[in-house]
Order: structure tokens, then C-alpha cells, then sequence
């Protein structure tokens, strides 16, 4: 890309319109301004993308004073490829960021000109944040920059080399990207190296490193072997040396223990909250199963749809709790120890309307039994 150079068309312009226009009304539009002699052809490229050719300079002159052309009672700019002028389209730009960086960065790849923010179609007063820069570009602009240090901006224009936004190559997108990250570095291009620990600089991975925080390293925490070295070289007896000696190593013997079972603690609260989780999924998975059942008894002639079935899920847990407190509830003021089938059918007739009640006694009976015990 480095020796890239802008291809001039002399004769030829370019434009988007909308999607479903044919090549056939764009000549209509033009056989009205030009004669057959200077219209050379009109080239779809799908998308609604399509370039105008000319056969003579005087029809390309006269085309430059008024490149608008109107289709389907919308009027449309003509950009012209004779030039190395070209707009630029900026994505992803923070809208209460300046034009200064944009303008810092384009002029690396050519003289910028007209600098301006796209308006939302309907609404003159509010911009989009999309931002639209005339660049005589002499060297392509990259697809992606990353701008203010922080946010990665994508640039858009006729002829753009796209790239993936997973690893910064060109040729495919990030959906199909097989280009392998480095487990030390968390750079693409390669799957390991030596680099150092990007936080504490040691000699070790980024995903090992032992400190906690930035502010951690920056501190300069020194391990215990540190701590020992430089105590046994102090000047002093040999006693008032070895107590501090056995002292930091002790401390640092409990607070690696600590860590320990810091980290086991945390582990274990990680599965149990996994694992609570594919309890309730496959409950909820359940407890739809009979809701269908229950459907099909009342109105067993109408289908049930996918939609339905996904709009039921996010209230039966609602429906079987009312249920399950509510037999709970009769089961205290019959003084029984257990919820009963009999406490969760008198529950269902008296939470659920008559017919669908009379029908899903026995399924709900079923189902509530089986929530209920597995809470």
C-alpha cells in the first residue's frame, strides 16, 4: 500500500443512489442533458453504485459545472474521478470531538479541504456524527485509525482497502479471521514470544502476572526473596538478622495461603453461580414444555408458535412461584409439614381461570411438584 498512487479517470464520474434504480432511468435522466455522441455508457454496480463515462472533454467540463442529477424526484452529486480528490467518510468519531485530529491525521495522506458533519435526514438541525472531508489524497487512507488514544475510527471512501477489526489485516473480515493472537504479547501475527509482562515487566505472560492493578506495579512491590536479600545484607549481628529473616518469611508464607484460598473461595462461588444457573435455565426449559401441554389440552386444534413459546418463558417463572406460595400457604393452614397434591390443585383452580384450571390440574400438579422440590 505503500506505493499506491490515486488512479485519474478523466472521463468518468461516480455515484450512490438508491438501491432498485436501473441503469436504464439514469440514461433517461441523461440522454435529456447530453447528446449520443458524448455519453459513452452508464455502468451499474449493484448496491445502487454506478459510474457515467464520456467521450469528450467538453461533455466532462459541462457535466463539472452541474453534477447533480435528479432520480425518482431525488436530486444526487456526481463525483469525479479525474481528480485525486476524494470524500472521506468518518465513522465511529465521537460527536462532541473537534475536527483537529481528523484533520492532523488526513493530512499525513494528502491536503484536506472542506470539513463537515452529515445531518440527520429529516431533522437539518441535529448532525449524525458522521463526518464528511474533502482530502486530495496522494496515499490511501487506512480503513481504520486509531484516534485520540482511545477510539479506533473507521474512514470510508471510493476505493477503500477494508480491514478487520479483529487483527487489522486485509482480505477478509473479522467473522473469518484465523489470525492467531499471542498468548504473552495479546498481539495478532504470531501465537507466542518473549516479550515482557506488559504490567509488572517480568518475565512472564500477561494473563500469570501475580499483581493486581496498574497502581500495584507502579507502587513497586517487591517479592519476599527481595525483602530476605537485602535484610541478610544489612550490617548487624547475626541474631537481629535472622529473626527479620524468618519473620517476612512466615508473613509471606500466610499471605500466599491467604491468596490461596482467596482464590478457591472465589472459584468455588463462580461454580456454584454456573451451576445455579443451568438449574433455572432447565427448569424454565421444563416448566414451558407443560405450559404447551397445558395449551394443547384447552385448544388442542391451535398451533403454538415460536414466538409464543419465547413470550410464555419470560412469565411462567412468575406463575409457578404464585402457585407454589399460594399451596405453600394451604399447607400451613392445614398444619401439614409438605405441600400435598391436594394443596397444589385447590392452589391452581383458585389462581388459574376455570377451564384452564379444570384442564391443568394434572400437568400443573406435575410441574409445581416438581419446582417446588427443586427449590
Amino acid at each position: 500500500m505503500a506505493s499506491y498512487s490515486v488512479r485519474l479517470r478523466p472521463y468518468t464520474f461516480y455515484a450512490r443512489l438508491p438501491r432498485g434504480v436501473t441503469n436504464v432511468e439514469l440514461v433517461k435522466v441523461l440522454v435529456q442533458r447530453f447528446r449520443k455522441n458524448e455519453l459513452s455508457g452508464v455502468q451499474d454496480f449493484s448496491g445502487g453504485r454506478f459510474e457515467v463515462v464520456f467521450k469528450t472533454k467538453q461533455a466532462v467540463e459541462r457535466f463539472l459545472t452541474d453534477p447533480v442529477v435528479e432520480v425518482r424526484e431525488e436530486k444526487f452529486r456526481f463525483e469525479y474521478r479525474g481528480s485525486r480528490s476524494k470524500v472521506v467518510r468518518v465513522f465511529q468519531y465521537p460527536l462532541e470531538e473537534p475536527y483537529e485530529e481528523l484533520r492532523k491525521i488526513l493530512s499525513q495522506y494528502g491536503q484536506v479541504h472542506k470539513m463537515q458533519r452529515e445531518t440527520i435526514p429529516g431533522f437539518a438541525d441535529f448532525v449524525s456524527g458522521t463526518r464528511r472531508i474533502r482530502n486530495d489524497m496522494v496515499r490511501p487512507v487506512p480503513n481504520l485509525i486509531k484516534v485520540l488514544d482511545r477510539y479506533v475510527a473507521r474512514f470510508e471512501y471510493d476505493g477503500v482497502v477494508h480491514q478487520c477489526v479483529r487483527c487489522g489485516g486485509t482480505g477478509h473480515y473479522a467473522a473469518a479471521c484465523t489470525t492467531p493472537k499471542c498468548s504473552r504479547c495479546d498481539q495478532y501475527g504470531h501465537e507466542t514470544c518473549e516479550a515482557p509482562c506488559a504490567l509488572c515487566q517480568g518475565d512472564h505472560a500477561r494473563s500469570q502476572c501475580r499483581v493486581k492493578s496498574f497502581a500495584a506495579a507502579v507502587a513497586g512491590t517487591k517479592p519476599a526473596s527481595a525483602e530476605a536479600t537485602e535484610i541478610e545484607g544489612q550490617e548487624g549481628t547475626s541474631s537481629a538478622v535472622s529473626e527479620p529473616v524468618v519473620a517476612v518469611a512466615a508473613s509471606d508464607e500466610a499471605g500466599s495461603n491467604a491468596d490461596d484460598a482467596e482464590r478457591k473461595e472465589e472459584t468455588s462461588s463462580k461454580n456454584v453461580r454456573a451451576t445455579d444457573k443451568k438449574k433455572k435455565r432447565r427448569r424454565k426449559e421444563s416448566f414451558s414444555i407443560y405450559i404447551y401441554k397445558v395449551l394443547k389440552q384447552v385448544h388442542p386444534d391451535t398451533g403454538v408458535s415460536s414466538n409464543a413459546m419465547s413470550f410464555m418463558n419470560s412469565f411462567v417463572n412468575d406463575i409457578f412461584e404464585r402457585i407454589a406460595a399460594e399451596s405453600s400457604r394451604l399447607a400451613h393452614y392445614n398444619k401439614r409439614s409438605t405441600i400435598t397434591n391436594r394443596e397444589i390443585q385447590t392452589a391452581v383452580r383458585l389462581l388459574l381461570p376455570g377451564e384452564l384450571a379444570k384442564h391443568a390440574v394434572s400437568e400443573g400438579t406435575k410441574a409445581v411438584t416438581k419446582y417446588t422440590s427443586s427449590k
